[in-house]
């Protein structure tokens, strides 16, 4: 019941696919984290893709800024992101799957982030940091982007 009300809150698009399948709900998730913070849909896309507040962020919309992870640390209120089955890079962004998470918290090496669908639950996961606190990739998590909120 959870998960359809972080669905439902973004979408009225079925969350059954032609298959059967639960379609996957990670982007519902931080879009409903998103109005919780009382971003509307001119700040941040109400939505079920991850795509679609990346290519907001990189063309300048809404309320995060597009950085690199590979020489931008994430913070406390960034959302990490990485493809899923797509091979890109910052500078080669484009289209896709992604999964991104917020960063909750940033100590000793590790950046802390929750993120959905994550093995089916809300999760949070510490994620490796070198010493200047950029993520370190992960065999299923490439980091592609940051974004950052912009600021004011």
């Amino acid at each position: 019941s959870r998960v359809l009300m972080y669905w439902y809150a973004v979408t009225r698009q079925p969350i059954v696919g032609a298959q059967g399948e639960l379609r996957p709900w990670s982007a519902a998730f931080v879009s409903w984290l998103a109005r919780g913070a009382g971003h509307t849909g001119d700040t941040f896309p109400s939505t079920v893709l991850h795509w679609d507040y990346i290519e907001a962020a990189l063309a300048g919309r809404g309320a995060f800024v597009a950085r690199d992870p590979a020489l931008h640390p994430p913070g406390v209120g960034d959302l990490v992101c990485a493809p899923r089955g797509i091979a890109v890079s910052f500078a080669t962004l484009r289209r896709g799957p992604y999964h991104c998470d917020l960063v909750v918290g940033v100590a000793n090496g590790t950046v802390e982030a929750i993120g959905g669908n994550v093995g089916d639950v809300v999760a949070l996961s510490p994620l490796p940091a070198d010493a200047q606190g950029l993520l370190l990739p992960l065999p299923d998590r490439p980091w592609a982007v940051v974004l950052t909120p912009r600021r004011p």
